[in-house]
């Protein structure tokens, strides 16, 4: 799963159908015990708009929420194994803040759930998030302070990338991230002059071409921080729904 795929997953399920002006929601963490017995601990995100907090002692209502997590009425939980918290602090070594993330996506039958109880519920809104792929192993060094951080900004989504062990694939993926970026803002400023100076259908092209550019941006970043993937990095970032 790419870089901003994750996150966009979390964003569809929370911005579907959803226009409320403010973008918080929670992450869940509940206990479940199946029809066979069997007991294990899961955790999703729901959207404030989607989600009635006062209601989590009815067992129906929590279930029938959370079968509409994807979009899918087919009597289905979906849910994640872990949630994993990264904290982040600015070069000055000062706190500056914490985002979550979900691993191991699971799903379990309604049919087979005995009873859920919700353990915790965390306020946060769903804009932000851990886009990178991990495993549960990784919580261990990513509690150490990163050697190297680097900002990527593209159309709908923003990026932070914290290096933990910077190698020869981590500068060479941030080199073409950089030589990209300088063409991005090559052409973009390109387009942006013809269309101070020209009009009719000179103007009409450029304006095209600058929405199409814009659009592909985040396409071009996705695919160049994939090449992460395996690396001891992670990628903080914020995506407008």
């Amino acid at each position: 799963m790419g870089p901003t795929k994750i996150l966009t997953l979390l964003l569809g399920m929370a911005c579907s159908g959803s226009a409320a002006a403010e973008y918080n929601g929670w992450f869940i963490q509940f206990a479940l015990e199946g029809m066979d017995q069997s007991k294990f601990i899961g955790h999703v995100y729901v959207a404030s708009a989607h989600f009635d907090q006062d209601s989590i002692q009815d067992q129906g209502y929590v279930l029938s929420r959370f079968d509409m997590l994807d979009n899918l009425e087919n009597d289905t939980l979906v849910f994640f194994r872990h949630r994993i918290t990264y904290r982040y602090t600015m070069n000055e070594g000062s706190e500056w803040g914490e985002v979550h993330g979900l691993l191991d996506k699971d799903s379990i039958p309604l049919a087979d759930i005995r009873s859920i109880e919700i353990l915790e519920m965390i306020d946060f809104w769903y804009l932000e998030g851990i886009s990178s792929d991990h495993t549960i192993g990784d919580t261990a060094w990513m509690k150490e302070a990163p050697v190297q951080n680097v900002a990527v900004n593209g159309y709908s989504c923003s990026h932070q990338v914290f290096v933990h062990a910077r190698d020869e694939r981590t500068d060479a993926v941030l080199e073409e991230m950089k030589v990209d970026d300088d063409r991005y803002q090559v052409q973009m400023n390109e387009l942006q002059e013809i269309m101070q100076w020209a009009d009719g259908p000179e103007h009409r092209e450029a304006e095209q071409a600058l929405e199409q550019l814009e659009q592909q941006r985040d396409e071009d970043i996705d695919r160049i921080l994939e090449k992460l993937k395996g690396a001891r990095v992670v990628i903080v970032s914020f995506c407008s729904c």
